[in-house]
């Protein structure tokens, strides 16, 4: 666990139809490589897509395509068809199974991000990584929601850009940039990021990346699947921003006592699901349930997981407490408006 896994080789293009190759490199994200080959090419990915036979409408690449768009690629790159799969999300989607369900989000996976007037996080990425690249690139590991720092560097990942606050969002460059590492919003360079230097953390995250690679968790002291271990670690982190949002001093009192510190967790009263909270926000929420996961003591699993005998199932996704986030009834909301007119009426 010393350091964070390799999960592909990289690819050479060196057969390629297009003016400029683009090779694969080791690690990296399928949709990034995507948006490089747009970008050397010297068009917008928009353009690069529906170039190609049939057109392929802009999506998540990186939960896959069919085989006849990977052959399709193929032809044009001069990278092999089998080389694509390990670049995408193709680990998570078989060892956890999120695949299986139909939504917007993957349980596990940070968002691309969609052009909606609510910001929307986009990307994470490393700006010294990007420093010393020869050539700049999307690391595969950062689309996984439990990275929040550089295993390499000893940082925490950025996920908004340095200058004006946007949300990192490469496939929306145009044609005109060159670079990966440039803001979509203001072009700024998005390697002179000053990142936040942080050592906490790096052990889980690496000993996440152990279980995804290997299908194979120790939780309480028991050997269970992936799937499993991801699920119990995805229902204390539902359980924490629930004791958070609610206050409930008791939770606090006990885990104080099994040497678990959950101070530095600020209460989050946003229905927003783990994947879209910041870098420090899911790096303070994974190091502690990792710990309470890790614990000796067995009525934690009782606690967060519901059952100290059967294993949670591994299915996505517990829902947000219907008591918090529920639909005001049609009576509350014409109380809550006469409240509002009737204050809007007093500073007339």
């Amino acid at each position: 666990m010393a350091s964070t896994y390799s999960w592909h080789p990289g690819a050479n293009g060196l057969s390629s139809i297009w003016p400029v190759a683009t090779h694969l490199m080791p690690d990296e994200l399928f949709s990034g490589w995507v948006v490089r080959a747009a970008l050397n090419q010297g068009c917008s990915l928009k353009t690069l897509i529906t170039s190609i036979d049939g057109g392929l409408k802009y999506r998540d690449f990186d939960r896959g395509l069919s085989a006849s768009q990977l052959d399709q690629l193929s032809k044009l790159s001069g990278i092999a068809a089998d080389c694509f799969p390990s670049a995408m999300l193709s680990i998570v989607r078989n060892r956890l199974g999120v695949g299986k369900a139909n939504r917007t989000i993957w349980p596990w996976v940070l968002p691309l991000g969609t052009q909606t007037p609510q910001k929307r996080r986009g990307i994470q990425f490393c700006p010294i990584c990007w420093q010393s690249d020869r050539i700049v690139y999307q690391r595969l590991h950062w689309r996984f929601a439990w990275h929040t720092i550089c295993d390499t560097h000893k940082v925490f990942l950025t996920d908004e850009c340095y200058e004006c606050g946007s949300a990192i969002h490469p496939h929306w460059l145009n044609q005109n940039e060159k670079k990966i590492s440039t803001c979509s919003n203001c072009a700024s360079d998005l390697s002179l990021t000053t990142p936040k230097k942080s050592l906490r953390g790096v052990m889980y995250q690496n000993l996440a990346d152990v279980v995804l690679k290997s299908d194979t968790g120790v939780a309480w002291g028991e050997t269970i699947s992936a799937s499993k271990w991801f699920r119990c670690l995805e229902l204390i982190i539902v359980n924490l921003r629930s004791m958070l949002r609610e206050s409930k001093a008791q939770f606090t009192i006990k885990l104080s006592r099994c040497g678990i510190n959950v101070e530095d967790l600020v209460a989050d009263c946003s229905p927003r699901s783990y994947e879209l909270l910041n870098v420090e926000e899911r790096n303070a929420l994974f190091i502690i349930s990792s710990e309470i996961m890790a614990s000796s003591h067995s009525d934690m699993r009782a606690i967060f997981c519901g059952s100290d005998k059967a294993w949670p199932k591994p299915t996505w996704r517990p829902p947000i407490s219907a008591k918090k986030y529920s639909p005001r009834s049609r009576e509350e909301v014409d109380i809550l408006m006469a409240k509002l007119l009737r204050t809007a009426g007093k500073h007339e």
